[in-house]
């Protein structure tokens, strides 16, 4: 049975000089939402989205004041967010304008030697803005994607990484390849170049399953999520918990939805466990670990 959700922060408690506080919110805000709309409740579902959507306002409110002052890094993160939650009050027919705006920013600050940004991060919000036909995303950011894309097809070209990167980069490159067009690259090959690069880079997920769970998969009652949750590392590192769930993610095509639910609680159990995940963060996977989105 869901559980239901009758109180969250307040947005004044959220650190809005911190891109982690910024974006734990935002997912929390988010959660909630998709929470709501499964109820079944009608006088609550309306007393939760008047919350949602008043929480909501404050923090866009808030992340339109102070992203002037944050790292060009943080920015990012927050315009990242600033996306999901005008998806929440808006919908579809939202105002992309500040968001394509503080994109743009970031793209700048990266290309003029700004390491903070996150290169993945990156790549992905400059392909939202490609895939929104966006004209001022047309020039230099598309090369700059297309040319990373390109260097990182030929890392990778016979399904497995030929260069020495770190278990980060490699993830997180194939997660961008398996999200992206490949024709150019593979034509009709592209299925099943795919398919052979997820199935070359599935033992990272397989790695974070415990013996029990790589015998069969678990079934999700809340007492193994908890038992998951006790038995994870708060030593896990957290980027490469965040990189796998991005393999997850972009390998859903080639798994069941029994194997990606296993592998999605595994991942969500350790980031709940883990000392580096932001409170709010933590707080929504709590939300989500016995009811997947």
């Amino acid at each position: 049975m869901m559980h239901t959700v009758d109180i969250f922060p307040s947005v004044s408690e959220v650190d809005f000089s911190a891109g982690a506080d910024i974006s734990g919110y935002a997912y929390l805000l988010s959660t909630i939402a998709a929470r709501c709309s499964r109820e079944d409740n009608p006088g609550y579902v309306s007393m939760m989205r008047r919350k949602i959507k008043t929480a909501s306002m404050e923090w866009l409110a808030n992340v339109e004041e102070n992203i002037t002052s944050l790292s060009a890094g943080d920015a990012l993160t927050a315009t990242e967010s600033y996306d999901t939650v005008c998806s929440i009050v808006y919908g579809s027919g939202a105002d992309h304008k500040f968001v394509s705006e503080n994109r743009l920013k970031a793209f700048d600050a990266r290309i003029h030697g700004d390491e903070t940004i996150n290169q993945y991060v990156l790549q992905q919000a400059v392909t939202r803005e490609i895939d929104r036909h966006n004209p001022k995303f047309f020039g230099y950011p598309l090369q700059w994607k297309s040319v990373r894309l390109d260097r990182w097809h030929k890392q990778f070209r016979h399904g497995m990484c030929l260069t020495h990167e770190s278990d980060y980069d490699i993830l997180q490159r194939v997660s961008c390849l398996l999200s992206n067009d490949l024709w150019a690259f593979e034509t009709r090959n592209e299925s099943r170049f795919k398919q052979l690069l997820f199935e070359n880079h599935r033992h990272y997920l397989d790695s974070m399953l415990d013996p029990i769970q790589n015998a069969g998969t678990m079934q999700k009652t809340e007492s193994n999520c908890s038992l998951l949750i006790t038995n994870c590392s708060l030593d896990e590192d957290y980027s490469l918990l965040i990189a796998n769930y991005s393999l997850l993610i972009s390998g859903v095509p080639f798994l069941t939805q029994e194997e990606y639910t296993t592998y999605d609680t595994r991942i969500r159990s350790a980031l709940i466990a883990s000392k580096e995940t932001n409170r709010y963060h933590r707080e929504a996977l709590l939300l989500t670990i016995d009811q997947p989105e």
